[in-house]
């Protein structure tokens, strides 16, 4: 934490790097260290390697995202990535870059940044984040910043639900109401809200839904020409596994996302004890006990046998 704190207070020219299919974790723990380092007037760059979804737009700041190619930065922080993987397209000017920091909380984190913060047992990259920020510089917290934070917290602990979440998440959201955070609001913001496009897309995969081991697993898909006739893109596939996983027979959902040629994006979720970051090792994932993900490459029917068998293999 201390390093952390003295590499970033000592760099003017920064970039952040969001992970791939970002969530509101990476999203709102990164806007909260960008909206705080703006304020030093600090040159700041946020990356990302995909789409952010249009729900977040209105967190977003004016200057969007960054498309920088190879640029000179003093420091890159990572957020919320556990593996290079997760960089994406960024991970060349990562590795590059002298000094990099990683904010994590993935028990599979696998250390590629030089320096790493890490809190395996929180509920969210949010929580370590409002931490470090109140180390930083706590007369820098706003109510923007806070705003992020809850985000961040919300999202990833599946609206404080997941096994992840102790009396540190709650102390902390806490904290954020000081501010002045209007909770309920941003709540609607990121779980209620839906355009008619991407209900039409999450219909779509719902009605092709399978299920296995007497309802114990289910799985949905999204092909490429899901995401053209609804005019959606891949982000706009989030929180749709929720769906299936709401049922009460199911321990296990599994999304299949083509993201190209035999290439295909996997969610997987689980309730209570049953730890699919062990499913999305076996293809070279991770995440969370509840809630994981990876990369599978062959053709779809195929990918569907491999990853059912990893969710049949820890029921």
């Amino acid at each position: 934490m201390e390093k952390a704190k003295e590499l970033i207070a000592n760099a003017e020219n920064l970039a952040i790097i969001m992970h791939t299919k970002p969530d509101g974790d990476t999203i709102g723990s990164a806007l909260s260290l960008y909206y705080t380092l703006i304020k030093e007037n600090k040159k700041v760059e946020l990356l990302c390697d995909d789409v952010i979804p249009s729900k977040f737009d209105f967190i977003m700041p004016k200057c969007g995202l960054s498309d920088a190619d190879k640029p000179k930065y003093d420091l890159i922080v990572s957020i919320d990535c556990s593996d290079v993987e997760r960089l994406g397209k960024y991970y060349d000017i990562y590795r590059k870059t002298k000094n990099t920091v990683c904010f994590d909380h993935h028990k599979t984190n696998t250390r590629f940044a030089k320096h790493v913060v890490l809190r395996a047992n929180y509920a969210s990259t949010a929580e370590l984040m409002f931490e470090f920020l109140e180390y930083y510089n706590r007369d820098l917290i706003d109510k923007r910043i806070c705003e992020c934070v809850y985000i961040g917290i919300v999202t990833d602990s599946g609206g404080f639900c997941y096994p992840e979440v102790s009396s540190n998440t709650h102390l902390i959201a806490a904290r954020l109401y000081e501010y002045g955070i209007n909770a309920n609001y941003l709540y609607n913001k990121v779980f209620r809200s839906k355009s008619m496009k991407r209900f039409k897309l999450h219909m779509r995969a719902v009605s092709r839904a399978r299920f296995y081991n007497d309802n114990a697993i289910a799985l949905v898909c999204f092909f490429e020409k899901d995401f053209e006739e609804t005019n959606t893109d891949i982000s706009d596939t989030e929180g749709c596994i929720n769906i299936v996983q709401n049922i009460d027979e199911v321990k296990i959902s599994i999304a299949v996302t083509e993201a190209g040629k035999d290439c295909f994006k996997i969610s997987f979720r689980s309730i209570e004890e049953l730890d699919v970051s062990e499913c999305a090792g076996v293809f070279g994932g991770g995440g969370h006990k509840n809630a994981s993900g990876c990369k599978v490459y062959g053709p779809f029917e195929e990918v569907v046998e491999r990853v059912v068998k990893a969710a049949r293999d820890i029921l």
